[in-house]
């Protein structure tokens, strides 16, 4: 492919490499610019949903404002503040000085001198892009793990003791590529990991490992049990896979288990939900969507329905006995363009009753109620918006706590949020962690006292949910300092290097272990993006 261009001096003929130099492009997913000739390099290692939201809706050229066919995503955040790779708010902006005047002035008010309250307001406004060097300064350090606790909060001690974590068990290269996706069975004996490779593993643990054999294996006598390493170290899973599903032609991006039987669901980039069992090598069914699957669960209470939510803005509840949708809802458009979906869950609250909540890449959640003749109703919105840009970013997980109403919102805006969906008010917001183009998922423990969750780098990350409560009530906090914090954020977070890569998964087992002194013991797995696995043990003081 070649171009001309009439020029002072003549006709110049440009080449397709010349062409792809000189056009000038947006990834409008993290605000980077670059050229086109090197958008592959950029997409490389990013996760599959993102390299299809960038390939498909994410990139424009430069005089995008111009044309009236925009799409929606260029319509909707080309012309926001973004996050740069090291998630460092906008401060150029009008709105943005206008409120770093404001803060400085409190700041100096309520601190000792000037120094002082710009140095608190720099570092409660912007993540410097040195985070790890200035954050040095005040970080705890208990073993492998560093207590970062807001500067602001000096006068209450964190305890440095709260996580004891031992790494119990590394599986080096469990997938031969990139894991996104990692889910353990309700009752913590199976994880299921798939990624990259278009493979999903199964992996079980070695105290019920011969009684799986017999139970999903020996009944079959065409089917052969994986053989055991007999050097094997790990002291939690079999070093070797149980099962190995293929199938899949292309990257896998969610898995879900039933709540019973050992059925699982498996969405990906080829724009498919395929039905698996833990006792079969094929799939038992394939249930096609027009385009890429994001997400998808099994209902609450029947392992005969689950929910899909697709690129398309379409939220299906299909009836795996009919293999047939069952119901479905449109998302409303918005500048004339569909809603894209990407995460998806049920809530349970009252007699049984079950709401369908939806997250969209603009940064939506919709509540659907589930009738008793299972159709989809619509209920109400919320719009996960940061205060400073305004901005909305992508859904990438909804989850709702252990035994409350309440719902943990992660989107990529560095941030997870959790609301109380009696009142639909923000309950509280927690920062710290990086995640601006990543599928990344933040999860609970089986009590719901402590959230975790992977990172754009290399670490693991840890929330106390009633800590900025501790905080915010502490004796020594009072005039400008008490005004200073908020019931509603919480940015004291613990974390460790758990990989050497982006931790790309983090989730606790659906059940601990509490002895006779009080201590809690509780196992979580973390995956990278080069496809090893760990296991680790967390001692959690009384």
């Amino acid at each position: 492919v070649s171009s001309g261009i009439n020029a002072e001096y003549g006709h110049v003929e440009l080449d397709e490499d010349d062409v792809l130099a000189m056009t000038t492009i947006k990834c409008l997913d993290t605000g980077q610019t670059t050229t086109m000739n090197k958008m592959d390099e950029i997409l490389r290692d990013a996760d599959p949903l993102s390299k299809h939201l960038t390939e498909v809706y994410g990139y424009s050229a430069n005089h995008e404002s111009d044309s009236d066919n925009s799409s929606y995503l260029q319509g909707s955040r080309s012309t926001i503040a973004t996050f740069d790779d090291e998630h460092t708010a906008p401060t150029d902006t009008p709105k943005a000085k206008a409120r770093m005047k404001s803060f400085a002035k409190k700041g100096m008010k309520g601190m000792k001198g000037v120094g002082k309250g710009v140095k608190n307001l720099s570092k409660s406004m912007r993540v410097n892009k040195k985070e790890n060097e200035s954050a040095a300064d005040w970080e705890i350090q208990s073993g492998d793990i560093s207590v970062y606790p807001n500067p602001s909060y000096k006068n209450y001690k964190l305890e440095s003791a709260k996580f004891n974590v031992i790494e119990l068990q590394s599986l080096t290269k469990a997938h031969v590529k990139a894991i996104w996706v990692m889910k353990m069975s309700p009752g913590g004996k199976v994880l299921a990991s798939a990624g990259d490779d278009k493979v999903i593993n199964i992996w079980v643990l070695k105290s019920v490992w011969d009684n799986f054999v017999e139970k999903y294996y020996l009944k079959n006598k065409n089917d052969t049990p994986p053989t055991r390493k007999s050097d094997d170290d790990g002291v939690y899973f079999e070093s070797v896979p149980f099962r190995t599903f293929r199938g899949s032609e292309g990257p896998i991006i969610d898995l879900n288990w039933s709540k019973k039987m050992y059925f699982l669901l498996s969405a990906g980039t080829d724009r498919t939900v395929r039905l698996w069992h833990i006792a079969r090598q094929i799939q038992i069914a394939c249930f096609p969507h027009p385009d890429v699957v994001p997400t998808v669960v099994f209902h609450p209470f029947s392992d005969v329905l689950f929910l899909s939510g697709c690129l398309d803005g379409r939220v299906k509840l299909w009836n795996i006995h009919a293999r047939k949708v069952q119901s479905h809802y449109k998302l409303e458009q918005r500048n004339n363009s569909d809603a894209l979906i990407t995460a998806v869950n049920f809530v349970t609250y009252g007699n049984r009753k079950v709401r369908a909540f939806v997250g969209t890449y603009d940064g939506r959640i919709t509540v659907l109620d589930i009738t008793a003749a299972n159709t989809l109703d619509y209920h109400t919105a919320i719009d996960i918006r940061g205060n400073r840009s305004g901005s909305a970013r992508k859904v990438t997980s909804i989850e709702q706590r252990p035994n409350s109403t309440n719902i943990l919102v992660t989107s990529n805006d560095s941030r997870v949020r959790l609301y109380d969906v009696d009142n639909w008010q923000l309950t509280c917001k927690y920062k710290g962690f990086l995640n601006v183009s990543s599928q990344i998922k933040a999860s609970f423990s089986h009590d719901g006292k402590i959230i975790i969750s992977g990172d754009e780098k290399n670490f693991c990350y840890f929330w106390e949910t009633e800590t900025h409560y501790k905080i915010f009530n502490h004796a020594s906090h009072k005039g400008p300092l008490k005004r200073q914090l908020r019931r509603d954020k919480n940015d004291c977070y613990y974390r460790f290097r758990s990989h050497e890569s982006r931790v790309t998964c983090a989730t606790f087992a659906p059940e601990a272990l509490t002895d006779n002194e009080g201590f809690v013991k509780e196992i979580f797995v973390t995956s990278d993006a080069k496809g090893n696995i760990k296991c680790f043990l967390n001692i959690r003081n009384p």
